[in-house]
């Protein structure tokens, strides 16, 4: 038997019990507080209730005939259906209520006749609010996990490209280098051993301009400490030999000058770009290197002793 509630909806309940009057008062009193109410009078049939429809909180009465509270509580809580749903023990006071096996069984709770109203929505609301949270914390660990496992998919996939990618640079027969914003060496792919005789390890971490003509280092130098506008150095930043402008027309034109009298005019090299409406101007920079047959090489330790050996 099901009596629907008149007031906003706040959860249903399933009382169980085989008392008329306590069904009826217990209807009263939550129909009115928002509600809905089933009562079933016996525990074989509340178990099959239960089982078809759940609901949100049970009642349960522990004298009963055939089945008694305590024995329909531990039938709930061995179903993975029924398992996480409240049960509150009730219990009259002339009847022996063994709390330790209330709560041993299943119970979260248990209310005493007769029965005070303030006392069973205060219960009721107690129970139903920790059962919300418990739903949002399962959904938020669920969400969590999701979130793990396509993250953990998204590295394994970046791992595998990066993987490719460097099988693919490693073995090109093109050479290929990038430099950081200093002009030092960061990647050279190892075909550049038979191309300039230089072993990668060996040009890592040192600048471009030693591996160019000593004739060509003074004029590099030069145009390198030429002072640079404070604007273009917040506008523009190379990472591995690209230059990304960020701020379209506000430059002065100085850095594409000083590239181009740097690699082509001086080291016959090409300077080349690739520019996308919305996107950005991506510059290619291509420098020949001078042999190591054709050109012995004695690195300075820095920008001062190049100076130095320069004057």
């Amino acid at each position: 038997m099901t009596i629907e509630s008149r007031s906003p909806y706040k959860g249903t309940i399933l009382v169980i019990d085989d008392i008329p009057d306590n069904l009826h008062l217990l209807t009263e009193m939550l129909t009115q507080q928002g509600y809905k109410i089933r009562i079933i009078p016996n525990g074989q049939l509340a178990l099959k209730s239960v089982a078809n429809n759940p609901p949100d909180l049970i009642l349960l009465d522990i004298v009963m005939p055939d089945m008694d509270g305590y024995q329909v509580c531990q039938q709930l809580k061995a179903s993975a259906k029924t398992q996480n749903i409240p049960v509150i023990f009730l219990s009259g006071l002339n009847e022996t209520l063994d709390k330790v096996k209330a709560f041993e069984v299943g119970g979260v709770d248990y209310i005493t006749k007769p029965f005070q109203v303030q006392e069973v929505l205060a219960r009721l609301e107690s129970q139903l609010r920790l059962k919300r949270l418990q739903q949002q914390l399962i959904q938020q660990n669920i969400q969590l996990q999701q979130e793990i496992q396509e993250r953990q998919q998204a590295e394994i996939a970046l791992s595998d490209s990066e993987k490719k990618y460097r099988h693919l640079v490693e073995a090109s027969q093109d050479l290929i280098w990038s430099v950081d914003c200093h002009g030092n060496y960061t990647f050279v792919n190892p075909i550049v051993r038979n191309v300039y005789g230089y072993f990668p390890d060996e040009m890592l971490g040192r600048s471009f301009t030693d591996f160019l003509a000593p004739e060509c280092r003074e004029a590099d130098v030069n145009l390198f400490r030429i002072p640079r506008v404070p604007s273009l150095r917040s506008r523009a930043s190379l990472t591995g030999g690209e230059v990304k402008t960020k701020q379209v027309g506000s430059g002065t034109g100085l850095g594409l000058s000083i590239s181009y009298q740097i690699i082509v005019e001086k080291h016959q090299g090409q300077l080349s770009c690739v520019s996308t409406p919305g996107e950005g101007t991506t510059f290619l920079i291509e420098i020949p290197i001078k042999p190591r047959s054709q050109q012995p090489i004695e690195l300075p330790l820095n920008d001062m002793d190049l100076a130095k050996e320069i004057s």
